[in-house]
C-alpha cells in the first residue's frame, strides 16, 4: 500500500519538520498502517548505522587511494585508458591533418634535386640568382676567350 505522507517519516526522524507538521505526521502515524512501519524502518536503520564506527576523512582518502592506484597496478600499462576531453582530441587530430598535408605538399619538392652550381667567373652573370628555380645560368665569355677557343 502507498501513503503520501510516507516520505516525510524520514524527515520527521531526521528533525526537518517544523513543530506543527510534526504533530500532524505523529498523529497520522498512530493512524496509519504503512506510515508506522516505515517510521519503525527508518528507526531500525538509524540505529543500525549508529553502531558502526565513524569514519575519519583519513580513511575515507586512504580507501579512495587504494581504490585508485590499487587497481591501476594490476593493469598493464598498454591496456590503460586515458581520459581526454572532446574539444582537446578533436584539436590533436586537426593538427596532426594539418601536419600531415603540409608535410605531404611539400614532400614532393623535397624529391626533386637542385643541380649542382659552377662556380662563378669573374664577370659572369648568373640569372638563377633571380628566377628563384636554378634552370637558366649565363655567362659572359671574355673575348679573349672567345678568340682562343675560335682559332682551335
Amino acid at each position: 500500500m502507498f501513503c503520501k505522507f510516507e516520505k516525510q517519516v524520514s524527515m520527521l526522524i531526521d528533525g526537518e519538520l517544523d513543530a506543527r507538521k510534526r504533530e500532524l505526521l505523529e498523529d497520522h502515524i498512530q493512524e496509519c498502517d504503512v506510515c508506522r512501519s516505515a517510521h519503525q524502518e527508518f528507526l531500525e536503520l538509524r540505529q543500525e548505522l549508529g553502531s558502526y564506527p565513524p569514519l575519519t576523512r583519513s580513511d575515507l582518502i586512504q580507501g579512495r587511494l587504494e581504490q585508485i592506484f590499487g587497481a591501476e597496478s594490476q593493469i598493464r600499462w598498454w591496456q590503460r585508458r586515458i581520459s581526454v576531453p572532446v574539444p582537446v582530441l578533436a584539436a590533436l587530430i586537426a593538427a596532426l591533418l594539418t601536419i600531415s598535408a603540409a608535410g605531404l605538399v611539400e614532400w614532393p619538392r623535397t624529391l626533386t634535386t637542385t643541380p649542382a652550381r659552377t662556380p662563378r667567373e669573374a664577370g659572369s652573370f648568373d640569372i638563377s640568382d633571380y628566377d628563384r628555380g636554378g634552370r637558366a645560368a649565363l655567362y659572359r665569355v671574355p673575348r679573349a676567350r672567345q678568340n682562343q677557343e675560335g682559332s682551335r
